[in-house]
C-alpha cells in the first residue's frame, strides 16, 4: 500500500512553478512532520519561511509548510519571487489533498482488512466448532454402537446359557425317573415273594393277609420354571441419517421398528440440511429385534452461515417458507413496495440481504414487493369529428329544343332574329316580371317560335295583329 508520505509523488513542482526552479521537483525528500517536522513552525515557535523556491517545495513535501501565509511572506519578501505564486499555492492545497485522500484510502484499506481477518476468524470458529460437533456425533455415534453390540452379545450368551440349563433339566428328569421305576420294581418284588411263600398252618388259620404295597408313582423332579424365548435380533437398523423426524418415522415403521420419544439435541452442521438427522443409536447396521425403539441422538440446525437464497419472482408465502426451511426469520419491518415491468404484482423483486450475500443462520430478512407495472398517465378525451354533411343532388337542366329544319328562319321576323317588338299599348320589349310579349308585323302572321329563354318569368305569346 503507497504511504500517505509518499502518495503525492506524482504530483510535481515542474508542472506548478515557472522554468527558473523547473527540475526542483524532481528530488523527494522522504521526511515528513511526524518525522520531526515542526509543522511550519521555526524553533522560536515563529512561522518557518522558506529562502527559496527549492526550499518550499521541500518543505511542502515534507510536511514542514503546510500554510498558504508562508508563502505569501516568502513572496512579499521576494525569496521567491522568480515562480508564479498562485501556481504553487495551488501545489500545496493539492499536495496536501493528496495525502488527506492517502490517508483516508489508507485507514478505509485497515478497516476492510480488519473485516476480513474478522470474517475469517469467524468463519475459522464456526468451522472448528462444526467439526467438534462432528466428531462429538461420531464419537456418539460409535459408542451407542458398542453399546447395541455389547448387548446383543449379553442376549446371545443368555439365550446360551438359558438353552444349557434346559437340557440340565430333562437329564435330571430322566435321571429321576430311572430311579423310582427301580425302587418300584423292588417292591413289587418283595411282595410277590412274600405272597409266593410256603403258608403254614397258622397262617391259613387266620393269619392276617399281607401288607399291599404302595402303587402311588413318585413325580420326577420339576426343573426351573420356563422362561419366555428371547426376541429374535435379525433386523438390520436402516441409516436414517439426513431424513427428517417424519421420513425417518417412516422408514422405520417399514422395517418392523419404531422412533424412540426422546427428544434430540440440537447442532448446527455444513452438509445434513436444517431439520436432518445428524446421529443415531443404535447405529446403521446393527442388528436388533423387530419392535426395537430407535433414538435419534441430534438434528442439524443447518449450517451456522451460509448464502442468502434467490426469491426474486417467489410469492411472499412461498418465499416465508423458504426462509424458514433454511432457518431465516421475517422481518419485523414493513416490506417495501415497487413498480416492476417484469414482476408480478405480489411477488418479489429482491430481499435485504441480497441473494448471494453470506449470512448467519438466524437472519432477518426484509422483502421488496412489486406493484406491478407503473400505470399510465391518463389521456385527455378525444372530441369526435363532426360529419361532413351529405352532397346535395345536382339538378337535371331541360333540354333545349331543336329548331326544325323544315321551318325557315325569317330573319325579317323581330322574332326569329331574336328582337321583340313592342305593341301600341307598351306590351312586348323588355319586360319585368311576368308580362305577356305580342309580335306584330303588318297584316301576316308568323307563328312564334318556341325558344327556351334564361329570363325569370318571361313567357311569349303569339297575337295577331
Amino acid at each position: 500500500m503507497t504511504s500517505p508520505k509518499n502518495a503525492v509523488s506524482l504530483l510535481t513542482a515542474a508542472a506548478l512553478v515557472v522554468a527558473p526552479v523547473g527540475g526542483v521537483a524532481a528530488t523527494y525528500d522522504t521526511g515528513y512532520a511526524d518525522d520531526g517536522g515542526d509543522k511550519g513552525k521555526d524553533e522560536d515557535g515563529s512561522l518557518a519561511i522558506p529562502d527559496s523556491a527549492e526550499q518550499a517545495i521541500e518543505w511542502i513535501q515534507s510536511g514542514k509548510l503546510t500554510k498558504e501565509a508562508a508563502l505569501d511572506k516568502a513572496w512579499a519578501d521576494g525569496k521567491i519571487a522568480d515562480v508564479d505564486i498562485d501556481n504553487l499555492r495551488q501545489y500545496l492545497k493539492d499536495y496536501l489533498a493528496a495525502v488527506a485522500e492517502a490517508e483516508a484510502q489508507a485507514e478505509a484499506e485497515a478497516a476492510r482488512q480488519a473485516e476480513r481477518e474478522a470474517a475469517e476468524k469467524a468463519a475459522a470458529e464456526a468451522e472448528a466448532k462444526a467439526e467438534a460437533e462432528r466428531e462429538a456425533a461420531e464419537k456418539a455415534e460409535a459408542e451407542a454402537q458398542k453399546k447395541a453390540e455389547a448387548e446383543k452379545a449379553a442376549a446371545e450368551e443368555a439365550a446360551k446359557a438359558e438353552a444349557a440349563g434346559a437340557d440340565d433339566d430333562v437329564e435330571a428328569d430322566d435321571a429321576a425317573g430311572t430311579d423310582a421305576s427301580d425302587s418300584t420294581g423292588a417292591g413289587d418284588g418283595a411282595a410277590s415273594d412274600e405272597a409266593s411263600g410256603p403258608a403254614t398252618d397258622g397262617d391259613a388259620a387266620g393269619a392276617d393277609k399281607p401288607p399291599v404295597p404302595d402303587a402311588t408313582i413318585p413325580e420326577p423332579p420339576k426343573g426351573e420354571e420356563e422362561k419366555p424365548a428371547e426376541p429374535v435380533a435379525d433386523i438390520e437398523v436402516p441409516d436414517i441419517t439426513g431424513l427428517s423426524a417424519d421420513e425417518a418415522r417412516q422408514v422405520l415403521e417399514e422395517k418392523g421398528l419404531k422412533l424412540s420419544d426422546g427428544e434430540p439435541a440440537h447442532a448446527f452442521h455444513d452438509t445434513v440440511k436444517r431439520g436432518g438427522v445428524i446421529s443415531q443409536s443404535p447405529a446403521a447396521g446393527a442388528k436388533v429385534a423387530a419392535g426395537t425403539a430407535v433414538d435419534i441422538l441430534e438434528i442439524s440446525d443447518g449450517p451456522a452461515q451460509f448464502a442468502m437464497p434467490d426469491l426474486a419472482g417467489l410469492t411472499v408465502d412461498a418465499a416465508m417458507e423458504k426462509i424458514q426451511e433454511v432457518g431465516l426469520t421475517v422481518s419485523d419491518e414493513a416490506p417495501e413496495h415497487e413498480y416492476s415491468d417484469t414482476v408480478a404484482k405480489g411477488d418479489v423483486i429482491r430481499t435485504t440481504p441480497a441473494a448471494g450475500e453470506v449470512i448467519p443462520a438466524g437472519s432477518a430478512v426484509r422483502f421488496v414487493i412489486s406493484d406491478g407495472a407503473k400505470p399510465a398517465d391518463p389521456k385527455p378525451p378525444v372530441t369526435p369529428e363532426k360529419p361532413d354533411p351529405a352532397p346535395q343532388p345536382t339538378p337535371t337542366p331541360e333540354p333545349e329544343q331543336p329548331a326544325k329544319p323544315s321551318e325557315p328562319v325569317d330573319t325579317d321576323n323581330p322574332v326569329d332574329s331574336g328582337q321583340q317588338k313592342p305593341k301600341p299599348d307598351g306590351a312586348g320589349g323588355n319586360t319585368q316580371g311576368s308580362h305577356a310579349a305580342a309580335v306584330n308585323k303588318g297584316n301576316a302572321q308568323t307563328p312564334l317560335k318556341q325558344v327556351a329563354v334564361k329570363v325569370p318569368s318571361i313567357s311569349f305569346t303569339h297575337m295577331d295583329n
